[in-house]
């Protein structure tokens, strides 16, 4: 007989307590792990995550720092082989077809996270970088804002595609990871479909670049971005 609890509901507190615990000594010993900006995620209410992604291990980066559970929304084919579906789904993962709003069932459930007073993260890129840059956003984490009524806290993580991109079967075994979880976004009035939410899209985009920098940051991201702006000199004037 097919579970009839609400995608929202499906998840294991033991298990993501676990995963937490046995994750430790890997991100602080091998990846020296480190996140800013805690304070910005409330301790209680509802919080919306919004962070890029680089690599299969952003939503264990995302959550880590946080001493509460954390929903994810997952596109639905990472799903399909059971048992490590079994394994996203108890961790906290929620299956969802599209951020574009087509799925009613997804979108639904993460809204239901949000107004239950949980912790809901999405990928607003609708998918892992391949180059490890930022991608265009997708509109449903600012619908999601706006049907909530709950700011977005964008976070920014640096240096896990470097040690896992998507083009690599495992992970490297050494690295350093960062993360910061950046200045809330307001969000948008609950009557406004068209320049407020690209607005806020604008917005999100900017302060998920590796190149902001407001109320302090991470060392790395700076370093990043240096490194990024170099390749795109070099690529430009044909020089690799």
């Amino acid at each position: 007989m097919a579970d009839q609890t609400p995608p929202e509901k499906q998840y294991s507190r033991f298990t993501i307590e676990c995963i937490r615990v046995v994750s430790w000594p890997i991100l602080r010993g091998l990846y020296r792990f480190r996140a800013e900006g805690r304070e910005r995620v409330a301790r209680q209410g509802p919080v919306l995550l919004a962070a890029n992604h680089v690599s299969f291990l952003d939503p264990l980066l995302v959550a880590w720092p946080l001493f509460r559970p954390v929903r994810f929304l997952a596109m639905k084919p990472l799903f399909h082989n059971r048992a490590f579906g079994w394994f996203i789904r108890s961790g906290g993962a929620i299956p969802i077809d599209s951020l574009r709003g087509a799925d009613k069932q997804g979108y639904s459930a993460g809204l239901r996270v949000l107004q239950s007073g949980g912790v809901l993260c999405v990928f607003p890129e609708g998918g892992r970088s391949i180059a490890g840059k930022l991608h265009p956003l997708k509109p449903g984490v600012v619908r999601l804002s706006r049907a909530a009524q709950v700011p977005i806290v964008p976070v920014r993580i640096n240096g896990a595609f470097e040690v896992w991109p998507r083009s690599r079967r495992f992970p490297r075994p050494f690295g350093r990871i960062s993360l910061e979880y950046r200045p809330p976004i307001p969000p948008p009035p609950p009557d406004e479909n068209g320049e407020e939410l690209n607005t806020r899209l604008e917005e999100l985009t900017r302060r998920l670049q590796p190149s902001f920098l407001e109320g302090g940051g991470p060392r790395e991201a700076e370093a990043a971005n240096a490194r990024a702006q170099s390749a795109d000199h070099r690529q430009d004037t044909g020089t690799e």
